[in-house]
């Protein structure tokens, strides 16, 4: 799932998000090239609601676009585990729109002896399965 990270004093701050109440506003995106796909994501999204984004900062890590937001540069869709980064004035909503989920792969060797790989891949199915 994706959030909207946003400033507290935002006026979206305190109601569910759609993507086309970002129409307006100024977007903090990951890079195109950053190779976790989210940029091509948020294009798509703001396609689908009948405008393309106005971004007005790139940002690699989620810790810079979190406190991008923070300092009021704009609102950033982020990935749903960046809530974990806890800004003074930043509130994470999430978007309404069921289409707001991006895939994630995970590759491993099936012989593998790492103990903590069997853990995760069944901490991984057991989520999967929420």
């Amino acid at each position: 799932m994706v959030d909207a990270g946003q400033p507290a004093t935002h006026p979206l701050s305190q109601a569910p998000v759609r993507i086309a109440d970002l129409r307006d506003e100024p977007l903090i995106l990951y890079p195109r090239h950053s190779g976790i796909g989210l940029y091509w994501k948020v294009q798509e999204l703001c396609s689908k609601a009948g405008f393309r984004p106005r971004m007005v900062q790139e940002a690699r890590d989620a810790s810079t676009i979190v406190g991008l937001v923070s300092a009021g540069v704009g609102l950033a869709i982020v990935p749903s585990g960046t809530e974990s980064i806890r800004l003074e004035g930043v509130v994470y909503q999430r978007l309404r729109e069921k289409s707001a989920v991006s895939a994630l792969h995970l590759g491993y060797r099936e012989a593998d002896p790492n103990p903590y790989l069997g853990l995760l891949l069944k901490q991984l199915r057991r989520s999967a399965r929420v």
